[in-house]
């Protein structure tokens, strides 16, 4: 998250030089020191925040796929065999959709080169 506010704030500083007319090595200089000074700003204030549980930025995601890993695809399926139970047993598909099977897949065959189109 610090690396974006970064990127963005070293862009804006070099538009701002551009615009200016000002040397191209004191453009780069400011957005290089633009760059340091916004990553380490943003990353001390979440460091911070999360230190004191003012915004939880990476717990949240942590415990959300801790939690995501702690079910099986068994209780998925069970979850959804209740709610095919609970809807009647409809499912999201048209009245005329039939799911591909092998028997059912039309097979071309590949015509074999020299015989057909009259190549010559």
């Amino acid at each position: 998250m610090s690396l974006v506010f970064a990127v963005i704030a070293a862009l804006v500083i070099l538009i701002a030089g551009i615009m200016s007319d000002a040397r191209f090595s004191t453009i780069f200089f400011r957005a290089g020191a633009g760059f340091v000074v916004a990553a380490l700003s943003v990353f001390i204030i979440t460091f911070i925040l999360e230190a004191k549980d003012i915004a939880p930025f990476d717990k949240e995601l942590a415990e959300s796929v801790e939690d995501s890993k702690g079910e099986s695809p068994e209780t998925d399926e069970k979850a959804q065999g209740t709610e095919d139970a609970a809807t009647g047993g409809r499912s999201d598909e048209g009245e005329g959709f039939t799911p591909m099977t092998a028997e059912n897949v039309t097979h071309l065959t590949v015509p074999e080169e020299g015989k057909g189109e009259g190549n010559a």
